[in-house]
């Protein structure tokens, strides 16, 4: 490993990339910055790996080197040097942290050379060295069976106890689904003003409130209006006379009252439009989210076709368990569900269900009978299991008020009058 040229870290790193294609990058290159990379051509090729992995697109040295054909700075000789080179994927952890190391000590050389001119330079970039190797020893720590175990075992304690890390907030959902788990992913599906929105931020609502902190990517409603929706949810006032200004001095005050508390209270919403998966991922780590909520699927996907589907649903999937945090995406389901005498939805009903369908581990569609049926009871919405993949499936019942976003588990009365759930 003597007399290596200039540049052959960064080298090794895209190599291992180039060789070890989607799932590689994935792992160990989706939160990786091009900044890091000195030599433009490892830095124009590394942002390319990036955009496939971004669309979930499969890639491989041969897609690679397409997409540079005829280029006048990236040449087919330096091409050929990377594809020889053939690091492997399990090699390229130890590349990325050094290439890593060497632009954070020159950076921290910098910034002590300029502001710490009296100090020992070199006693302190050690110290600083340090922290970052821990930092990335933790971030690329290896699998250990026997922690596992031990962190198995831990959570089959806590679950016997009744405990549950993520919980709906709804009894209901709690005992059939046992709660929102890390490295799953959970979709609310529905057809239009049935529920399934509220449903996400009455959840959000409940885990803020437990210190969870969520990361809402909201994509139809903007910022302003999903801040009244949790405002209404948790004053109690109506949310389409919050949104007209039509309350009363009194409401306003209960509005700014929760206002305050909200504050203070982790949830982080990010409206932004065109926003990506690898976006979603950067924003989860940089504010530390404990769990992210996607509303909704079919706009971060920016096309309605199963293929840009599939994409973004696999990239949540993936982000799920490399974060190992709980997702939720929200899904549209088609119209054909009101156009049939059965309006009880089904997982075919679901827009794109293909790859959703495979890769969610949950998921719960939203029927609101009163919508078909005026006749109905108003605040009797039902929710239908679709998938559980720890579990049973089923239809069970729950109490929404409209108005507020507000779902609640209904009372052994309410189960007897308007029967039991099928």
């Amino acid at each position: 490993m003597t007399n290596l040229p200039k540049y052959s870290i960064e080298m090794h790193v895209i190599s291992g990339l180039m060789w070890g294609g989607l799932k590689t990058f994935l792992r160990y290159g989706i939160g990786v910055s091009e900044d890091y990379f000195l030599d433009k051509r490892c830095k124009r090729i590394f942002s390319t790996m990036k955009k496939f992995a971004e669309k979930q697109k499969e890639f491989d040295p041969v897609i690679v080197s397409a997409e540079f054909m005829g280029d006048g700075i990236i040449s087919g000789k330096f091409l050929d040097e990377l594809i020889t080179l053939e690091t492997g994927d399990w090699e390229v952890k130890g590349h990325l942290k050094g290439l890593m190391d060497a632009v954070f000590k020159n950076r921290f050389r910098n910034i002590v050379l300029k502001e710490m001119k009296d100090e020992p330079v070199d006693e302190v970039i050690s110290t600083i060295q340090e922290n970052i190797n821990r930092y990335y020893h933790s971030r690329f720590s290896d699998w250990s069976l026997p922690k596992a175990l031990r962190d198995t075992l831990e959570f089959v304690e806590m679950k016997m106890k009744g405990d549950i890390e993520f919980d709906f907030g709804l009894n209901t959902l709690n005992e059939s689904l046992c709660g929102l788990f890390r490295k799953e992913m959970t979709i609310i599906a529905g057809r239009t003003s049935q529920g399934k929105s509220a449903l996400a931020a009455f959840i959000s609502n409940h885990l803020i409130n437990k210190n969870k902190r969520v990361l809402y990517i909201d994509l139809e409603t903007g910022e302003g209006p999903m801040l009244e929706r949790f405002l209404s949810l948790r004053s109690g006032v109506t949310g389409f006379n919050i949104h007209r200004g039509r309350i009363s001095e009194y409401e306003l005050r209960l509005v700014a009252e929760e206002a305050a508390r909200l504050e203070r209270l982790p949830l982080v919403i990010n409206d932004n439009a065109g926003i990506t998966i690898g976006d979603i991922y950067d924003n989860a780590i940089s504010v530390k989210a404990d769990i992210v909520v996607v509303d909704y699927l079919q706009l971060l996907a920016g096309e309605d076709t199963v293929e840009a589907l599939n994409r973004v649903t696999l990239g949540l999937h993936n982000m799920a368990k490399a974060l190992n945090i709980p997702v939720i995406a929200i899904s549209q389901l088609n119209r054909g569900v009101d156009h049939r005498e059965n309006h009880v939805p089904t997982i075919s009903d679901i827009r794109g269900c293909g790859g959703i369908e495979e890769k969610a581990d949950n998921i719960l569609m939203m029927y609101w009978p009163y919508k078909y049926d005026p006749e109905k009871p108003r605040n009797i919405t039902k929710l239908v299991i679709g998938k559980q993949r720890h579990g049973p499936v089923g239809l069970r019942s729950l109490y929404w008020e409209p108005e507020t976003f507000k779902f609640g588990d209904m009372t052994p009365e309410q189960e007897e009058y308007y029967g039991e759930d099928e």
